[in-house]
């Protein structure tokens, strides 16, 4: 009897020592199957970054997701969007958990046990090249061929600025965007000019009407424009304006009355070339050379004021440096350029101008910017028959104010608003002509990388 007892009792401890292992065996691949789907990409067609819109699957090398403590889940483009993203949730704390493509062996990782690299030759999304990777070993091995610098999250996350770049509206920057960026802008300017001067006072009519009969009294300049910009290479950047041109002359005359006359249609298409020399690894110094041209395929009439051309009626050259530099929050660009313009077939030549130029925008996030922006320039006078236009050229300084929005994401890009208005600082013209009153733009932008 003793022995049948034991062996019942042997028959419930195989029993319960096999239901144990049956039931770990169990809770070990439940939970293995459960951290395989936390750390899948569930990328689908049409799937947008949720910083910078665009397309997930066209970038599933970089590809990375987070989930936040509130509950929300996003995925980004790669690792500038998704740290760009946590630093606006308040850092890392706020993260619940978080996963970047490794880069070679293009598998999920724990993004907080990733290795990093920034400052490569390569440009897999967006700027600064941030690339994950599973190994410190796989990154010091892409440092070797690609160059580059292994940096901690803590870093990266503390240096990366709210927005990889910003464009000025009234000068160039030095950084460019990344090979393949696509941007197209239409948008509308004004400017007006009803402010008499001599040199840098303002003149009475009466004085003006001494030498001449009839003076200017007001100039608006208003023009709708299509723009279209094109990364050739991660380091050079072309752009091309068409603008449509409507401009009124109103003139006083000496024995009373004024009279208005206006002149419409297309503006010279002016084409750029932004050429990035050096950037620093962490892409917040850039330094680069400018080269532009006005073709001439505005209407030139030797009949109409110089106020009412369309165009030049000549091409013109112009050759420049420029500097860009992230600091914290704030963007500064500086620009100094040159234009020589050439004389045209009616013997008639705009002076040449030397234009320099410092912009400040403050980016609070990866949805705004906005800024100040300081532009002068010296203009030589205009010469008409090998002679010098008397009422031309002089120097202007003049301040405008910013701002740009994104509003939606479609298409695999970003739309953006921006907005800008300025006012003359200092004026000193040459002989009588007008001062500037104002000028302002508004422009819609759209953006994205092929």
């Amino acid at each position: 009897m003793g022995g049948t007892v034991n062996n019942s009792l042997k028959n419930v401890i195989c029993v319960i020592l096999l239901m144990s292992i049956l039931f770990m065996a169990f809770a070990f691949v439940g939970y293995a199957a459960e951290e395989k789907s936390r750390s899948e990409m569930h990328i689908h067609p049409g799937m947008e970054c949720h910083i910078c819109g665009m397309y997930i699957d066209h970038y599933r090398k970089t590809a990375f997701r987070l989930v936040f403590k509130d509950g929300k889940e996003f995925y980004y483009c790669g690792c500038s969007c998704a740290l760009r993203d946590i630093n606006e949730y308040g850092g890392l704390s706020a993260v619940r958990e978080g996963y970047a493509t490794g880069w070679i062996h293009q598998k999920p990782v724990d993004f907080r046990e990733a290795t990093y690299v920034i400052g490569s030759n390569l440009i897999p999304d967006m700027i600064p090249n941030i690339i994950a990777f599973q190994a410190e070993t796989d990154a010091e091995f892409f440092v070797a061929k690609h160059g580059g610098r292994v940096e901690s999250l803590e870093h990266l996350l503390a240096l990366i600025s709210p927005v990889g770049m910003t464009i000025p509206f009234r000068i160039p920057p030095a950084a460019t965007p990344p090979k393949g960026i696509f941007a197209t802008a239409v948008g509308y300017k004004e400017m007006r000019k009803d402010d008499l001067m001599a040199g840098t006072d303002d003149i009475s009519y009466d004085r003006a009407f001494e030498s001449r009969s009839m003076r200017p009294d007001k100039v608006t300049a208003k023009s709708t424009f299509f723009k279209m910009v094109y990364g050739l290479t991660d380091n050079m950047t072309l752009a091309a304006v068409i603008p449509h041109v409507h401009k009124k002359l109103t003139v006083r005359k000496k024995k009373g009355g004024t009279s208005s006359r206006s002149n419409s249609g297309q503006g010279d298409v002016s084409m750029s070339l932004r050429w990035r020399l050096y950037h620093d690894v962490y892409f917040d110094k850039h330094f680069g050379l400018y080269f532009g041209a006005s073709i001439p395929t505005g209407d030139y009439d030797k009949s109409l004021p110089t106020a009412l051309q369309l165009g030049k009626g000549s091409a013109a050259m112009t050759g420049g440096l420029l500097w860009s530099q992230h600091i914290g929050e704030f963007w500064f660009h500086s620009s100094l350029l040159g234009t020589h313009n050439f004389e045209n077939d009616d013997d008639f030549q705009y002076g040449d101008t030397v234009k320099a130029g410092l912009a400040l925008h403050y980016t609070p996030n990866p949805d705004n910017i906005i800024g100040v922006e300081l532009d002068g320039s010296v203009a030589g006078h205009s010469r008409s028959m090998e002679r010098d236009v008397h009422d031309s050229g002089g120097i202007g300084a003049y301040v405008s104010l910013v701002t740009q929005n994104r509003i939606v994401d479609f298409l695999g890009g970003s739309l953006s608003l921006r907005g800008m208005f300025g006012i003359p600082l200092y004026e000193n013209v040459n002989g009588i002509q007008l001062g500037e009153a104002y000028h302002w733009m508004v422009a819609t932008i759209w953006k994205r990388r092929f």
